[in-house]
């Protein structure tokens, strides 16, 4: 079960787009007359009016499951789900309209909802994406529903060309991470597939603020194609292979100094310095061995 969060501004063109003619059902609804596209949307913005002003009033979620999942969904449970993923985002006391579409492989529902409580408030959205990806676990566990191997899963021939360039990059800078052993061979890789690397900085401090990814025109920061690339999460990584290194060869009975903990920034920053190319040797000693300790004078 996965939940895509999207803001729009029109319920009479989310509302068109939910009501597919002979590939959806009305599964479920509260206050609001769901005979049709235009009846539904009208319902919504007499509610919307209670709170004037607000850009994007509605609340659209696709709701998919896996195709193992198809023999256990029913309306009846689909309803269910979609109530406890709402309770878990808060979305309380207003209007909705849930429909189920048969147009993919995978079963799926479209959940429309008024941003616009039952009382005039607006239902506020922060920290959405992050509680949703919390709440879908929690269910799968609870109904237990199947997990998804990942984004490795995804179907190319059915994104959008903006979604599948974002995508493809994704893949690209997966299996190059994945196959180096190094920042070095990182960007080796990433080079042959015409993945070039640079670093956001802070325009006030300098420091290594992410990692950003860049294609032809198409550039992308790391952690926007997933949190397993974000700048930190890849100096983690090749910090972890650098110290398995290390404990293998402790093994063997070789002399490979050991490296001492750093704190996530200065991680970071060596890395981005890495990335960059503009480290001098002793700070690339430093991203590998810790400095020695000076033996005091003899007297």
């Amino acid at each position: 079960m996965t939940a895509k969060i999207l803001m729009r501004q029109s319920f009479s063109r989310t509302t068109n787009y939910v009501f597919k003619d002979g590939r959806s059902e009305v599964i479920d609804s509260r206050g609001i007359l769901a005979t049709d596209p235009l009846t539904a949307a009208s319902s919504f913005n007499v509610q919307a009016m209670l709170h004037p002003g607000v850009k994007r009033p509605v609340g659209h979620i696709c709701i998919s499951f896996h195709p193992d999942d198809t023999s256990k969904l029913t309306n009846d449970l689909m309803v269910e789900l979609c109530e406890a993923w709402m309770k878990g985002m808060g979305i309380l006391d207003t209007q909705y309209l849930l429909v189920r579409h048969y147009d993919t492989k995978h079963p799926h529902m479209h959940l429309v909802f008024n941003r616009i409580n039952d009382y005039g408030e607006l239902i506020p959205d922060k920290m959405w994406y992050v509680r949703n990806e919390r709440v879908c676990k929690e269910i799968k566990r609870r109904y237990g529903l199947t997990f998804s191997p990942g984004k490795q899963s995804v179907n190319l021939d059915r994104l959008r060309t903006s979604d599948r360039r974002r995508y493809q990059m994704y893949l690209d800078v997966k299996s190059a991470l994945g196959e180096a052993k190094s920042f070095a061979e990182f960007q080796a890789l990433l080079s042959k597939n015409g993945i070039s690397v640079s670093i956001k900085r802070s325009s006030k401090t300098n420091n290594a603020q992410g990692v950003i990814f860049t294609r032809g025109d198409y550039s992308v920061k790391g952690s926007k194609l997933d949190r397993s690339l974000g700048l930190g999460r890849i100096a983690k990584h090749f910090q972890e292979i650098r110290q398995t290194e290390q404990r293998e060869a402790q093994r063997l009975h070789m002399t490979i100094p050991e490296q001492e903990p750093r704190s996530e920034s200065k991680v970071r920053d060596l890395a981005a310095g890495l990335f960059e190319g503009n480290l001098g040797k002793s700070q690339e000693q430093d991203m590998k061995d810790p400095p020695k300790k000076k033996k005091g004078l003899k007297r």
